[in-house]
């Protein structure tokens, strides 16, 4: 079994907005009050994070093949889902 430190930077992506929410709070909390997510998307969401880890952290970044592309392209629109929402 293999390492691959350099796949954790797509890790770091997934985990971009959230290490933005740790340095800035949200301005709207005193007029609207805490945001609330339901649970099967917190869930969803912390799922596809520890995923994130596991799988980039065993398996290297690699452009060859058609496959692999499928992946990275799957991977990058999945992305602009997460960022969007």
């Amino acid at each position: 079994m293999h390492l691959y430190p350099a796949s954790l930077l797509l890790t770091a992506v997934v985990l971009l907005p959230n290490l933005t929410f740790l340095g800035l709070s949200p301005l709207n909390t005193d007029k609207y009050g805490k945001a609330t997510d339901p649970l099967a998307l917190t869930i969803i969401e912390r799922g596809g994070q520890a995923s994130c880890f596991v799988l980039l952290l065993f398996f290297p970044l690699s452009f060859k093949g058609m496959w692999t592309l499928a992946a990275w392209l799957v991977t990058g629109i999945s992305l602009a889902f997460y960022y969007a929402g």
